[in-house]
């Protein structure tokens, strides 16, 4: 289990650890955040914020355990910022954060298969997170193997609901494999020019 840095007595939520750990030691809670964009709102975001397991530990003990919010801008909290989910209850977070289209997995334990271009591209990056470089658009799951186990990295049924997942995204989007390099570039893999050689 890992923790945040600013926090490190809080655990990051195992269902979030592909999100980037944006916390500062003056917030009153720890923060996690994810890339959003879309044509209209370029820098949208995720935001998910962690608070102290323990009520009594928390700047304010009235604060939920978990707020998962929208963001317009990932600079900014504005009027504009919507709220997903407030509660203490992870599987109501996890729940929630499904159905928005937040937590996109390419592992079938968080696994949405995308209904429209965006949820596309989140799914493109998701597997960018999770494979790095090793993730190809036209590889199938089956085909994914652990290069310091030497065994499978999906098993047969999350090979299945991948394949799912990858043939909705080839069907969204006009060009899945600029998308793919552009989650690469998002993520520092490979330089931002590389997309144009």
């Amino acid at each position: 289990m890992a923790n945040f840095r600013a926090f490190p007595e809080i655990e990051i939520p195992d269902g979030f650890v592909s999100w980037t750990d944006v916390s500062w030691g003056n917030d009153a809670c720890a923060s996690l955040m994810r890339g959003a964009g879309t044509a209209e709102h370029p820098r949208a975001c995720y935001v998910l914020w962690v608070a102290e397991t323990d009520p009594s530990k928390r700047e304010f003990r009235q604060m939920p355990l978990y707020s998962l919010t929208w963001n317009p801008d990932d600079e900014a909290v504005g009027e504009d910022t919507r709220t997903v989910y407030e509660g203490h209850d992870y599987a109501a977070l996890i729940a929630a954060a499904r159905k928005e289209g937040a937590l996109v997995d390419p592992r079938p334990g968080t696994l949405v298969a995308p209904k429209n271009a965006d949820e596309a591209r989140l799914w493109l990056r998701s597997c960018a997170e999770y494979l790095g470089l090793g993730f190809h658009p036209d590889t199938r799951g089956q085909d994914y193997v652990d290069n310091g186990t030497g065994k499978r990295t999906f098993t047969r049924a999350e090979a299945k609901a991948f394949e799912r997942a990858r043939e909705m995204t080839f069907g969204l989007l006009d060009d899945p494999y600029a998308d793919g390099l552009r989650e690469w570039e998002r993520l520092g893999l490979i330089a931002s020019d590389a997309g144009a050689r």
